[in-house]
């Protein structure tokens, strides 16, 4: 079986770390991040993850509040979809072709992983990025859906 034969499913976000180069981890959604990515057979993907802790938008508020609250929401939070391939090799990586993005500077941007899948595991890492003049590695840890196990509505008992 393919490496993108393995990918196929969905998986649930476990961790989220940004590893500097003096190796220390930091959780930028914090400890418990929750997220979902669907690698599709037809070669579709699409990710959303998020900061649990992002605070609910008040209700009734006033036009610049509500911007500003859906400003730091945005802070907490990825999301793109788009077309994968898989590029094997003794360091395998997985290609997301991003088409819509929360990020509109991402759109039609590749986005590399280097993918390390280990039974119902998968761990992904992106190239370093600068977050505030620190060099962070984006580590993200999914574990594959339980529901992924299960054959597709109407299949049961055929």
């Amino acid at each position: 079986m393919t490496l993108r034969e393995r990918l196929v499913g969905s998986w649930l976000l476990e961790s989220y770390e940004a590893r500097d180069p003096d190796g220390t981890v930091h959780e930028p959604f914090g400890p418990d991040p929750v997220g979902l990515l669907v690698y599709g057979a037809d070669g579709r993907m699409a990710v959303q993850a998020m900061d649990p802790r992002r605070p609910p938008w008040a209700r009734h508020a006033p036009d610049d509040q509500r911007r500003a609250e859906r400003a730091a929401a945005a802070d907490g939070y990825i999301a793109y979809a788009g077309r994968f391939e898989v590029e094997e090799g003794a360091e395998p990586f997985v290609v997301h072709h991003v088409e819509t993005s929360l990020v509109p500077n991402w759109v039609g941007r590749p986005q590399r992983r280097a993918v390390v899948l280990d039974g119902d595991r998968l761990q992904l890492t992106a190239p370093a990025i600068d977050v505030g003049g620190r060099w962070d590695v984006p580590v993200l840890t999914w574990r594959r859906s339980a529901a992924a196990l299960f054959p597709p509505l109407g299949r049961a008992g055929s």
